[in-house]
């Protein structure tokens, strides 16, 4: 299976859009709700041992460029104090090439939902999210005629003392 560096990607993005809207918050539980941007472009290679692919017992090159925006809103009156949302749609390309030129090569596009409510951050820095989730899904089409479909699929959910309750990923390739 791929590793989990598209995981990684969204929680680190999170964290990211954590301190922005932080560094803009301030308003009061009477004002109005803050909306900010935050705009992703990322491009990167990631070499996946036969064992690790997904898409076959075959070791490639998986290819990925994507870009998009997250919408943040600090909404006052939320259920935990600092808490605000993060929404967003990231469009990308993804190509996985076999280290075997006798197989064929898989290209598509792939449209990213992500959507977390963040209630604050913990002391080593990382967010600390109430409820996260995101679905991706890039039909592929190889080089020979063949087509391959990878869907990602994350969630993540914690109770009151920030304790993990639900955290699932899922990886299908088809």
């Amino acid at each position: 299976m791929f590793t989990a560096t598209s995981t990684t990607k969204v929680i680190s993005t999170a964290i990211v859009a954590l301190a922005f809207a932080l560094g803009s918050s301030g308003a009061a539980m009477a004002a109005p709700a803050q909306h900010d941007t935050y705009s992703e472009s990322w491009a990167g290679d990631e070499h996946l041992a036969a064992e690790n692919n997904s898409c076959g017992p075959w070791a490639a090159t998986l290819h990925e460029t994507r870009a998009g925006s997250y919408r943040i809103v600090e909404a006052p009156g939320g259920r935990s104090e600092g808490e605000f949302h993060v929404n967003g749609v990231i469009r990308g390309h993804l190509s996985l090439t076999p280290d075997d030129p006798a197989r064929p090569t898989y290209s598509g596009q792939f449209r990213e939902k992500v959507n977390f409510v963040i209630t604050g951050v913990s002391d080593d820095g990382e967010d600390q999210a109430r409820v996260g989730q995101f679905r991706l899904r890039a039909p592929l089409a190889g080089s020979d005629g063949s087509t391959l479909v990878l869907t990602m699929t994350g969630r993540l959910t914690t109770n009151a003392h920030g304790e993990v309750v639900t955290a699932r990923f899922s990886l299908l390739c088809a």
